[in-house]
């Protein structure tokens, strides 16, 4: 019994593996490229093109390898293509953002007119800042919302801090 991936298998998880080194050096000069969806669509169109090109350095490889690591290397590509819309549109990061920058918000209503630029309250917005506070990022005091200290600002700095590498406009 083998335990060592096939070559397909190999190219594929190693593809994956650089996909944010790929992401981050495309966000610096001299490669930048502003866009983060462009930025994202040509990284994943790189490593596809090296997976695919890899293949033919091999003598004949089976074909249920090539499909196992074609699988695998288009799955990762569509996890990290949802993780990286979080990251470069997160609606969520941009609502904590907006109670970071004003300290606090006297009611939930206020906190939502803060981040939409007073254009309304709408239930998907609703629904966001309950997950922040669900998952503790931040918390209700004397009756006004607030990032936490531990999660929310950690999580913030966080994500300033991957967005800075990404380099994504928080």
């Amino acid at each position: 019994m083998e335990f060592v991936p096939a070559f397909s298998v190999w190219t594929a998880l190693s593809g994956l593996v650089f996909l944010p080194v790929l992401l981050a050096l495309l966000a610096r000069p001299p490669f930048k490229l502003r866009p983060p969806g462009r930025r994202f669509q040509l990284s994943a169109l790189i490593i596809f093109i090296s997976w695919a090109a890899a293949q033919f350095t091999q003598d004949a490889p089976e074909s249920q390898d090539l499909l196992i690591g074609g699988i695998l290397l288009t799955g990762g590509l569509l996890c990290a293509s949802t993780l990286w819309t979080l990251l470069a549109w997160g609606f969520t990061v941009f609502l904590l953002l907006a109670l970071a920058g004003n300290r606090d918000a006297p009611s939930l209503d206020d906190w939502i007119a803060r981040y939409t630029a007073g254009r309304g309250v709408t239930m998907f917005t609703r629904d966001r800042a309950g997950v922040l506070l669900r998952f503790g990022l931040a918390r209700v005091v004397d009756g006004r919302f607030r990032i936490t200290d531990w999660p929310g600002r950690k999580v913030l700095a966080a994500a300033r801090l991957v967005a800075r590498i990404f380099g994504i406009a928080l």
